[in-house]
């Protein structure tokens, strides 16, 4: 999972890149705010939730391990279908 700001100056660039490279590899969950510079599109079995405010994100992390929930349904309210 990567929290924040959904753009090059936070390293998304970069991360996309190196998650691309696995063959078998888990869905990248992507929470935070869009901005200008946020890529338009992203690659399949990357989710998206963006202006996830920092509260929201801290309350879908938290108790996951707990309630049995995927990160990517905890995030649901705010995802951005691609």
């Amino acid at each position: 999972m990567f929290a924040g700001a959904l753009a090059p100056h936070k390293g998304v660039n970069v991360l996309l890149e190196a998650w691309s490279g696995p063959r078998n590899r888990p869905p990248l969950v992507l929470a935070g705010i869009g901005r200008f510079d946020t890529p338009s599109s992203f690659p399949h079995g990357v989710i998206v939730a963006e202006d996830v405010a920092r509260e929201e994100v801290l309350r879908a992390w938290g108790p996951l391990p707990c309630n049995g929930i995927s990160l990517a349904e905890a995030l649901r309210p705010w995802r951005r279908e691609r």
